[in-house]
This record gives structure tokens, C-alpha cells and sequence, in this order.
């Protein structure tokens, strides 16, 4: 990690406008956290993939192209998947082997689905303060 940590400094830090001490600063702090925790790090990398538990129910899902449909979100939704970043393609939006869903509806039954789909990335056109998103 400290390797990786060091070529991206490298490959950022002449990107840097004015004072590259803010850099400095934040880099060593992340070095200084990696070989402070290197066991927990070790941990994680090396046990089983975390579940990750959000709460969505109330919440408005995103409709990709801005859409303005009004839908509620009720129930329970698990998802495992493993998706590379990219830029991100709504058009190419085809099925994939590395995403699975288990959907619980607002009545207790399962809603089957036959197809997964996701995407992880940066909207085309993104700037660099723009955020990845995740679609699935």
C-alpha cells in the first residue's frame, strides 16, 4: 500500500497548483495511518467481504438521464457485487455476472430478477472535483 501511496503522490503532486504543502501534509498522515493499523488493514483485506447495511426506505431513488419520476422505495434490498471503475455509460448498460440482488418487497415476498446490471465510475464530461458514483 505504502508503494501505491507513493506512485500516486508522484502522479499527482505536478498536477498541484501553488503550494504542494497541503499534499505533503495529507500524504504523510495517510502513510503515517497505514503502518500505524497495518494489522487492521491486514484484517480486512485479508477476511470475509463486509456487508454494508443502508438504510434507503423514505429516500428518492436517481433516475440516470434526470429524470423526474416520483417513486417510494419500501422494503429491503442486499446486494453483492464487484464492479470496476469506468466511465460511466447508460447505453452500455449490459447485464453482468458480478452483480446479485435480494429484494424484499414492502409485502414480504421476493421479487425475482433475472438480470443485473451496474456500473461504477465517473460521469462522462467529470471534472476533477466531481465524486464516482455507483449505479447497480
Amino acid at each position: 500500500m505504502l508503494a501505491d501511496l507513493a506512485a500516486i503522490h508522484k502522479m499527482v503532486g505536478p498536477h498541484v497548483i501553488g503550494s504542494t504543502k497541503g499534499l505533503e501534509f495529507q500524504a504523510e498522515r495517510i502513510r503515517e495511518y497505514v503502518k500505524t493499523n497495518r494489522s487492521t488493514i491486514e484484517e480486512d483485506l485479508n477476511g470475509p467481504t463486509p456487508e454494508w447495511v443502508v438504510p434507503v426506505e423514505g429516500q428518492k431513488p436517481i433516475i440516470p438521464g434526470g429524470g423526474k419520476e416520483d417513486a417510494n422505495i419500501v422494503g429491503n434490498l442486499k446486494a453483492k457485487f464487484l464492479l470496476e471503475m469506468e466511465t460511466l455509460n447508460y447505453e452500455a448498460d449490459d447485464s453482468t455476472d458480478q452483480v446479485r440482488f435480494d429484494i424484499t418487497k414492502k409485502d414480504g415476498s421476493k421479487l425475482e430478477t433475472v438480470s443485473y446490471r451496474g456500473q461504477a465510475g465517473f460521469p462522462a464530461g467529470a471534472r476533477w472535483f466531481d465524486s464516482p458514483r455507483m449505479v447497480l
